[in-house]
């Protein structure tokens, strides 16, 4: 890309060149009509050195390989030796390629915080169903222990009432095997041998009641 060019030379002026178009030569030429004394040139490109290069007397100039940079390119005539005054001065410069331009790095750095922004908000989402997801399964689990707590109690009671018919059933036998040994026990010397009979009877009975029960 160029501003405009010069009618008399030809010459672009504004020029712009792209990244990979970085390598460019530059022909020159000091014309005096008034002299056919030989010059040389001595030249400095700003933007890649600092200091003039040693004189020449060729008039072509090669640069290669230029990073994206304004530069602006001197280039001196010298006259035994001695700057005569003469300075030829052109500007160009070689663009940066789009992914080092500041619009492509504030687009990246604005893509980079989006992709962040949306990996902590996928993140959040993600933390909050597996709350949601943990909150149902203690939820789950905590009916369980409910029912099975529920469960054990009715068993509880179940226990405590089948203990409680145990000990009512075999009250009644073990009253009347008790009442017999303690008539025997009193009354015994007194008793005669169809009393006693009778009583050793009833209290096998009471016993087999009580195996049986048991």
């Amino acid at each position: 890309k160029i501003d405009s060019i010069k009618r008399w030379n030809n010459t672009p002026i504004g020029l712009k060149l792209r990244h990979n178009n970085n390598y460019i030569s530059f022909i020159f030429k000091y014309i005096n009509l008034l002299s056919t004394q030989r010059v040389e040139y001595r030249y400095m490109l700003e933007g890649l050195n600092s200091e003039w290069n040693t004189p020449i007397t060729n008039n072509v100039i090669h640069f290669g390989n230029l990073s994206p940079n304004r530069y602006n390119l001197r280039i001196q005539v010298l006259k035994n030796g001695v700057f005569n005054g003469v300075e030829l001065n052109y500007p160009f410069t070689i663009k940066a390629p789009f992914w080092q331009t500041p619009a492509f790095i504030i687009f990246s750095l604005l893509f980079l915080i989006l992709c962040v922004l949306f990996f902590i908000q996928y993140r959040i989402r993600k933390i909050k169903k597996e709350r949601q997801n943990l909150q149902i399964i203690v939820q789950e689990k905590t009916k369980e222990l409910l029912e099975k707590n529920s469960d054990l109690e009715i068993n509880n009671r179940n226990k405590d009432r089948l203990i409680s018919i145990i000990a009512h059933d075999l009250k009644t036998p073990f009253s009347g095997f008790l009442g017999l040994t303690s008539l025997l026990k009193e009354e015994g010397d007194s008793l005669d041998k169809e009393d006693i009979k009778s009583i050793a009877e009833n209290m096998n009975k009471s016993a087999n009641n009580l195996y049986y029960l048991l």
